[in-house]
């Protein structure tokens, strides 16, 4: 993986995190997240569509 899309991964990551949080819940589905999406390789629909916060956070914290 190169060091960029790494980059892009831990945006959305942290991107995640507030929404899980609810600090930005408005995020997903915006564009920026949608580019950032793109950037990683992933499909921002299929993205949103599967995210569930709670589980998102305990995965997270485990880590």
């Amino acid at each position: 993986m190169t060091p960029e899309r790494r980059l892009w991964f831990a945006a959305l990551a942290h991107g995640l995190t507030d929404v899980a949080k609810g600090e930005d819940t408005r995020w997903i589905g915006s564009r920026d997240f949608r580019m950032v999406c793109d950037l990683v390789g992933l499909d921002p629909q299929a993205v949103e569509a599967r995210f569930d916060p709670e589980a998102f956070l305990r995965i997270t914290k485990a880590a």
